[in-house]
């Protein structure tokens, strides 16, 4: 759907879903739920924590940090050491997955492919290559990022159904935050840090602490009052889902899968 310049943040979210056009297909990506009667004792309201599924985390970083670089540098010398046989390239390839995870593997061995053709005879260690080895200029990283939440909704919205009634939907106070954090990276800790220091520090404290959720647009309240009786065996079901004003999701979609 088009909404011309205005932010989704600002879009009514019930003309989100009233403007989707009813001929195309939806991508429903799942997410995990949380939710909890509160107050304890004498409940008002239903609070439901949304939490974005591994498909929505893109923890793919362009630029390299040194080890990488490092790791990049072994694995082509050795490559070019041995002139490509093909046992050499095999054992190297396993090496670096070993290091860095299959895909980081194969994206830092693409990105640093060395300029030039490869020696045609194979250099015993100590002497120097030639050609020399001479990897390409890539984008460095000084410290590990944390992995972002893509293609997220403008706003979560909730339906609670009990039997044949249905209610909602209800909407989630705030707009989901751009870009957000959703996975922690691997980092150095000082001694006194705790766990919840290092999840602030990521900008995850949304994880564990309901204000800041609530905040980042990851909190429904339902009012019980709102809702129809409640059966002696439950609520049958509890529905999340939100869509996205902007006509650009097909093009972040593709940038994922790249």
């Amino acid at each position: 759907m088009t909404t011309g310049s205005i932010p989704p943040s600002q879009i009514d979210p019930a003309l989100t879903f009233k403007q989707l056009d009813g001929e195309l297909p939806l991508a429903l990506f799942p997410v995990r739920l949380e939710a909890r009667f509160l107050p304890d004792r004498s409940p008002t309201e239903i609070v439901v924590r949304v939490f974005p599924d591994e498909i929505h985390v893109d923890s793919h970083d362009p630029a390299l940090s040194s080890v990488e670089l490092d790791l990049a540098h072994t694995y082509w010398e050795t490559i070019w050491r041995a002139a490509s046989a093909e046992e050499a390239v095999a054992e190297a390839r396993e090496w670096l997955a070993a290091e860095l995870g299959a895909n980081r593997a194969i994206y830092v061995a693409f990105v640093t492919q060395p300029e030039g053709k490869p020696p045609t005879n194979s250099t015993p260690p100590g002497q120097p290559l030639k050609p020399p080895l001479v990897l390409p200029n890539v984008p460095k990283r000084d410290k590990p990022s944390s992995g972002k939440a893509r293609l997220m909704p403008a706003r979560w919205a909730a339906f609670v159904e009990a039997g044949a009634d249905k209610a909602g939907p209800f909407w989630a106070a705030q707009p989901v935050q751009a870009d957000l954090p959703a996975t922690p990276t691997l980092a150095d800790l000082p001694a006194d840090a705790d766990s919840r220091g290092f999840l602030d520090a990521q900008g995850l404290g949304w994880t564990y602490d309901l204000a800041a959720a609530e905040q980042a647009g990851m909190v429904i309240r339902i009012p019980i009052s709102e809702l129809p009786p409640r059966p002696d065996g439950g609520y049958d079901r509890l529905i999340v889902l939100g869509a996205s004003a902007g006509s650009d999701h097909g093009e972040a979609f593709k940038s994922l899968l790249d």
